[in-house]
């Protein structure tokens, strides 16, 4: 955070760790939908936000931001953000006439994701603003399109008759596609963050004028 805010005020800030997370790994009985955490994502530990990082009122304005979808917490899948590491841009690294002069393959790690997210928070805060939504639907609405409105509601979760939360929990997810191969939301956070340091630049020889990531030579 010193490093990040050098020269400027930092802002208020709490750290988090596994500890703060809820412990799913004892579910009785395990699975989608059988316990008080599990949502959309099914996963041992979960990174819930409405009573431990924030008051539940707060909720509708608080974004979670992870590479993991395991974390997300039952009926807070609107706050989440998800960025998955790979697609083009670190295929373009892992190309075998890309990785040389970084020192090989098994030293590159996925550079771009943090490009992603910060075009994607951009375009979230630009639709919370000019739409007048909270950020969870915003957020929801940048990464998903239409398909944003199959998402729950925070809260709004029954118990499902046995088998019925798979069936549904499949439908939904099949709908949601986050654009990850997108280049301009790559371009959005890399001129967002040039704001704060305008040497700031992609890894890799990348065109920043094309619509689209450089076809691989691999």
């Amino acid at each position: 955070m010193g490093r990040a805010f050098a020269g400027r005020k930092a802002p208020a800030y709490r750290l988090f760790s596994r500890p703060d997370c809820l412990d799913n790994r004892h579910g009785d009985p395990p699975g989608f939908g059988r316990d008080e955490v599990d949502g959309l994502w099914h996963g041992n530990f979960k990174k819930k936000l409405s009573g431990v990082v924030v008051d539940e009122s707060e909720i509708g304005e608080t974004l979670m931001i992870e590479d993991d979808s395991s974390y997300a917490c039952r009926g807070e899948e609107r706050n989440f953000i998800h960025g998955l590491y790979g697609g083009s841009a670190n295929e373009f690294l892992q190309c075998e006439a890309g990785v040389e002069s970084y020192g090989g393959r098994d030293k590159v790690v996925q550079f771009h994701l943090p490009f992603w997210f910060c075009g994607m928070l951009s375009r979230t805060l630009k639709i919370a603003e000019t739409e007048h939504v909270p950020l969870c639907d915003a957020a929801s609405r940048a990464m998903y399109g239409d398909a944003w409105k199959n998402l729950p509601a925070y809260g709004s979760y029954k118990p499902p008759k046995a088998g019925e939360w798979d069936d549904k929990t499949w439908k939904i997810r099949d709908l949601l596609h986050p654009p990850q191969r997108d280049f301009a939301i790559f371009m959005e956070g890399l001129l967002e963050l040039r704001k704060f340091n305008p040497e700031l630049r992609f890894w890799g020889e990348i065109d920043e004028s094309a619509s689209e990531w450089p076809k691989l030579s691999c």
